[in-house]
């Protein structure tokens, strides 16, 4: 009925399948990156991504991003260990700040960041480009109307199929918030 929404919609679908497919990658438990002693963090997330990378690499592939719900990113980003680098908040010259609305940024040293509000909240996948393939099959569009209800609309069907095809180029840290 409301053909300008289509297209967020089934890109909203997609997304969806997509996270759901990235979360059936091996696990390995990480830390509270929001735990704090004092003014401080309490545990490092380079330590959980560093072990996820070296896996990864390990077993041949580049590592080319992390993804993660945007509680997991925020805890990122403001941790004392990341935010101390001056990549957050107060940033070197020439280095923007991490803005926490963003779906995707930088921080020096780590993969690129891709927010996705799709993903489990406690849950940061590591991953090479290689690990999930998306298969695309046919579109099907039809029109109906309904002339005595007064309205006219389309039915839109895809077919999309995600598929972790290299498990060793991906890897689930869980537990990354409480």
């Amino acid at each position: 009925m409301r053909e300008n929404w289509t297209i967020r919609d089934l890109a909203r679908l997609i997304n969806s399948q997509l996270a759901t497919e990235i979360e059936t990658a091996s696990n390995t438990a990480g830390a509270d990156w929001g735990a704090k002693t004092g003014i401080g963090s309490t545990n490092n997330p380079a330590d959980d991504i560093d072990g996820a990378i070296t896996t990864i690499e390990g077993n041949g592939f580049d590592v080319d991003f992390m993804v993660m719900h945007n509680k997991g990113s925020s805890r990122f980003a403001t941790n004392t260990w990341i935010k101390g680098a001056g990549i957050v908040g107060a940033a070197p010259a020439g280095v923007s700040p991490v803005n926490l609305g963003s779906k995707m940024y930088n921080v020096t040293g780590f993969p690129t960041v891709l927010v996705d509000q799709a993903k489990t909240n406690t849950i940061a996948t590591i991953m090479s480009r290689d690990a999930v393939w998306l298969g695309v099959g046919p579109t099907v569009i039809g029109n109906y109307e309904n002339v005595v209800g007064g309205f006219r609309g389309k039915v839109i069907k895809q077919w999309f199929f995600p598929v972790l095809t290299q498990s060793g180029a991906i890897k689930d840290l869980t537990g990354i918030t409480a």
